[in-house]
């Protein structure tokens, strides 16, 4: 049996602008990590700012001497549902017969009910004002004022996936 588990933008998308002809430092995508590189101490920059980036960004931060992140626009950030593993969920994973497979399928299922969000209709649309107030509160509460205006989104959610769509 095979199964690919790489994602589904397992492709990366190669960046081009002034300059990077030019730009003698190392140059490498997050899908295509150069490990035997060392950012200890250099100057690090980091463009873009979805899920690998939300992912590199503090890992980099903890090793380099100066970080700067270029992003083309905000985008919702959301608190991670991630919990401690208790020694009570942990007697439950070995004691209790599928329980591991139970929690991963709530997980799933709370990821798939997302899905609709991205839809028409009255419903996606309560469901997305929902998650940007979701998201809004969370950078309210974990950035520091100063920044809530280049991380909040001045766009509805939803948009650029259905301009990409849209646009090829």
């Amino acid at each position: 049996m095979f199964v690919s588990a790489v994602g589904g933008f397992s492709q990366p998308r190669e960046t081009n602008f002034d300059g990077l002809d030019t730009f003698e430092g190392a140059v490498f995508h997050t899908a295509r990590w150069d490990h035997s590189y060392s950012i200890a101490g250099k100057r690090v920059a980091v463009i873009g700012n979805g899920c690998s980036a939300a992912q590199v960004l503090p890992k980099i931060a903890a090793k380099a001497a100066f970080v700067q992140q270029y992003a083309r626009s905000a985008q919702r950030y959301h608190e991670r549902p991630n919990r401690p593993v208790t020694s009570l969920r942990k007697w439950c994973y070995e004691w209790i017969p599928l329980w591991q497979r139970y929690e991963r399928l709530k997980l799933f299922s709370a990821s798939d009910d997302l899905i609709p969000t991205y839809f028409a209709g009255d419903h996606a649309a309560t469901q997305r004002a929902a998650m940007e107030e979701s998201s809004r509160d969370y950078v309210h509460r974990t950035a520091p004022k100063e920044y809530h205006s280049m991380l909040l989104p001045d766009f509805p959610m939803g948009t650029c996936i259905r301009w990409m769509h849209s646009n090829g």
